[in-house]
């Protein structure tokens, strides 16, 4: 027996260990979050790409045999026949490579700035998995505290009934009212367990619950936009505005091609004594195909959606500011007038009919009605304040200001 309580304590520790995950837990695993790495990655790969797409390119060698007789291939019948060895490089005259690389690392820093973007989304689904599961905890606790006031009256009921002062349908009615809280209660614990696994996929692990209190709920209490050095996803759209620039600067000195600059050295048997030959040689396309025209015009395209992604962008990102702060407000009004008015005389509404009841001088009907108006009302109240801070959450993100605790 002894054992068994130590492995059941054992085990007991080692539920609480492994599911307990604190705010500042939660932002080191966000950091490393599958989806923010994958993201990273293609930033790391188009850093290596802007590598290669900014160089001219190796250079070429040629080994060649040239003008040897057909019947006898041998180098010393005729002063033509020569072993070739060449060196060609392409070059460009523009800094058309230099334009076509920093295009490049500038979408390389738009990734980075999706990562960033994606980690503040994560935290943002954190804040509100957070802020759900507090009105969850706060509503089973009113649930809690309902269910022990109707034991209460079914006492009260009971006494009631022994003495003729209510009927056995109030009895009953009181019990059944007893096992729809009992019935709430659970399904408010099932939604927490389904919150947990919501949570685990932003903890990355399965095993995983938030410490409630280690959130940092004071950051909540200041609802006004102050800063704007974490909006990412205007730093990436402004990143890839100045890629697209960049891409279609390169194309435009594209016009001017590139040349293949060749030397090449012929080794012959020197049987007209001339001593071996030397050769160099340019080369260059003429721009004769839509290839240019067509890269140009894509480019020009590619630049204009960037500018208006960024205006739309920004345009949208006032309205939302703007709608967000008035979605507050009514926040704000709706749950001061519940709390300053209606909870109190709801409150009072049930305490003087559980007291009139208890003399039977009220019925149950009475009763049960009061009791379920304060616990909607109570309910509504939670809920009134999950979504004011979810508003302030998502002012903050719409905003960039700082939400990672």
């Amino acid at each position: 027996m002894i054992r068994f309580c130590y492995v059941a304590t054992f085990f007991l520790l080692l539920i609480q260990n492994a599911s307990a995950f604190s705010f500042k837990q939660a932002m080191v695993q966000i950091e490393s979050h599958k989806s923010v790495e994958a993201m990273l990655q293609n930033a790391h790969y188009l850093r290596e790409e802007a590598a290669v797409k900014g160089s001219w390119g190796d250079p070429m060698f040629m080994l060649a045999a040239r003008n040897f007789p057909r019947e006898s291939l041998k180098n010393d019948q005729t002063p033509m026949t020569a072993v070739e060895f060449a060196v060609s490089q392409k070059i460009s005259l523009t800094p058309k490579f230099g334009k076509m690389r920093d295009s490049i690392m500038s979408m390389a820093e738009a990734k980075d700035m999706s990562a960033k973007q994606q980690e503040r989304i994560l935290v943002k689904g954190l804040w509100v998995l957070a802020i759900e599961k507090r009105r969850l905890l706060q509503d089973i606790s009113i649930l809690k505290d309902n269910i022990s006031w109707i034991e209460n009256m079914l006492g009260v009921s009971k006494r009631l009934y022994a003495s003729g002062k209510t009927s056995q349908q109030g009895l009953l009615d009181i019990e059944i009212r007893k096992s729809e809280l009992e019935a709430e209660l659970e399904s408010k614990n099932f939604e927490l367990k389904q919150l947990d696994y919501k949570l685990a996929y932003i903890f990355g692990n399965s095993d995983s619950s938030l410490e409630i209190d280690s959130v940092p709920w004071g950051m909540l209490k200041d609802s006004q936009a102050l800063a704007h050095d974490f909006d990412f996803q205007e730093k990436a759209l402004s990143s890839v505005l100045e890629s697209r620039s960049l891409n279609l600067s390169a194309q435009k000195l594209g016009f001017v091609p590139d040349i293949t600059l060749s030397v090449n050295y012929m080794k012959r048997a020197n049987i007209d004594n001339k001593g071996d030959f030397v050769g160099a040689s340019i080369s260059f396309p003429l721009p004769f195909s839509a290839d240019k025209y067509s890269r140009h015009s894509q480019a020009t395209h590619e630049r204009y959606k960037a500018e208006k992604d960024l205006l739309d962008y920004r345009n949208k990102k006032k309205a939302d500011l703007e709608i967000s702060k008035l979605e507050i407000k009514k926040f704000d009004n709706d749950l001061k007038i519940l709390q300053d008015k209606t909870l109190k005389y709801s409150r009072n509404a049930r305490n003087i009919t559980a007291k009139s009841y208890s003399y039977g001088k009220a019925s149950y009907f009475e009763l049960l009605q009061a009791e379920l108006k304060l616990q909607q009302l109570l309910m509504k109240e939670t809920m009134l304040k999950a979504g004011l801070d979810v508003k302030k959450i998502e002012l903050r993100f719409i905003a960039g200001e700082k939400i990672d605790g």
